[in-house]
């Protein structure tokens, strides 16, 4: 006996099973240009040693707790403008920056303050008063850093006299032939010094001033 059903076939327009495209890591993506006569391997070279590169990359892998899918090749052009405007003079984004990371150490601060209040272990509250501390140093430079930003100190100039007639600086032993150096003080007699005499004129006849002045006479002496 032969069974002369036919198997049914499905109804409708048949859709073949097309393989999906490989999902791009936008993370990991980006455009490599290359400039005029410039080699690929020079354009390679440039990008990796340029300062948005590495830092692009690393803010991308820290940033994927907040943002699962977060494009390199915009991280890169974002810090690109950044560092723009920094070379113009325009430091609002850093300003602002500097601002949220000491709100941010403030609560790293308070995080771990806290943990010190409820701990039960000497070690424990060591460890975090000492990390409590850090944040709270940390907080505070970079609040005196943003202090400098918007108030710079002014630069002070001191003009320094040197009302010194000679001055010897040593600073380590001196050579033999500075050792042996005559260098005469400046309070030394002039009568210890080679030709220091202080009249360098002739010699004057003598002046009379008193006519009636002689010559001593002969003295009488005693004989024996």
């Amino acid at each position: 006996m032969t069974n002369n059903k036919k198997a049914k076939r499905p109804v409708g327009p048949v859709s073949a099973s097309v393989p999906s495209a490989p999902k791009i890591n936008k993370a990991r993506h980006m455009t490599l240009v290359v400039h005029g006569d410039q080699t690929e391997d020079r354009a390679i070279a440039e990008a990796a040693l340029s300062p948005e590169m590495a830092n692009a990359s690393t803010t991308a892998d820290y940033s994927k707790g907040i943002f699962s899918d977060i494009c390199l090749q915009d991280c890169i052009e974002v810090m690109q403008e950044d560092i723009k405007a920094v070379n113009g003079g325009n430091l609002d984004k850093l300003e602002g920056m500097l601002t949220a990371q000491a709100e941010a150490l403030n609560a790293i601060f308070n995080n771990f303050a806290k943990r010190a209040i409820h701990s039960t272990h000497m070690q424990q509250l060591d460890t975090y008063t000492r990390l409590a501390m850090k944040a709270q140093a940390q907080c505070r430079t970079t609040v005196e850093a943003i202090a400098e930003i918007k108030y710079p100190k002014a630069a002070t100039f001191i003009k320094q006299a040197n009302i010194a007639q000679q001055q010897q600086v040593n600073n380590g032993k001196a050579p033999a032939h500075a050792r042996e150096k005559d260098i005469t003080p400046t309070n030394e007699l002039l009568a210890e010094s080679k030709h220091a005499a202080l009249d360098t004129g002739t010699t004057r006849a003598a002046i009379g001033l008193d006519s009636q002045l002689e010559a001593m006479g002969a003295s009488n002496r005693a004989t024996h």
